[in-house]
């Protein structure tokens, strides 16, 4: 495919996060959302391995740094995984899952649960069937919030979430809707998957800590030099 230009000079205000001074690539972009209900509907928060595959396997000649395909692995304790995979900029259908563009597929001994980018979902039992089926869009359709385009169920929520936030911050509160040290953990996940990538290594955490275990690859990606002042532990 003939290279992408616009990147090229145009930073602000998407494509930043296509350059690791600043961004974590599609893994920290896409990726977060939906490891978070992965590790939601799993129960887990830190893992114990990742890895990861892929690279700038699709576009060639641009000044994109981050990687257009990746394929992430997480184990955690009791026997439980979760795998994320992302082939940016390939707009094409085959690259569809279910008929949306990404989502989050959660397979268990007795079935399988899809959900899917607009705050809907679908049931299976073990045999595929669909046993029941929620669609936001239908139960919003009726219902206007601050002005909020209800087509959009996740223009919704996250007009709730701001509020929230906002709130919290005026009353000097800590307990958002959506508390920070849940949000670490699964951004946390991205960057492990990433210095997997970086390194060709597995990288080992502590699930107890979500730090790197004594030995693992990575330790030198763990951290950067931080401004006098402004250090960060």
């Amino acid at each position: 495919p003939a290279p992408r230009t616009e990147f090229q000079d145009n930073v602000v205000h998407y494509n930043w996060h296509w350059f690791r001074r600043w961004g974590t690539g599609e893994s920290g972009n896409n990726a977060t959302h939906f490891l978070d209900l992965a590790r939601w509907a799993l129960d887990v928060v830190y893992p114990e391995r990742t890895v990861s595959a892929g690279g700038r396997l699709f576009y060639e000649g641009d000044d994109w740094e981050w990687y257009d395909s990746q394929n992430m692995s997480f184990e955690f304790p009791n026997r439980k995984f979760i795998t994320w995979e992302g082939h940016s900029e390939r707009d094409i259908k085959s690259t569809e899952y279910m008929g949306y563009w990404t989502g989050c597929m959660v397979h268990g001994l007795e079935g399988a649960m899809f959900l899917n980018p607009t705050d809907g979902a679908t049931l299976f039992d073990k045999d595929g069937k669909v046993v029941k089926q929620w669609d936001w869009q239908e139960d919003l359709s009726e219902q206007k919030v601050d002005g909020s385009d209800t087509q959009n169920p996740s223009r919704h929520l996250l007009l709730q979430h701001m509020d929230n936030f906002i709130t919290c911050v005026r009353e000097h509160n800590v307990n958002t809707n959506a508390p920070a040290a849940v949000g670490h953990a699964s951004t946390l996940m991205t960057e492990l998957a990433n210095m997997a990538q970086i390194t060709g290594e597995t990288i080992r955490t502590d699930p107890r800590t979500g730090r790197l275990a004594k030995g693992s690859a990575g330790a030198n990606l763990w951290a950067r030099e931080y401004e006098k002042g402004w250090e960060m532990a």
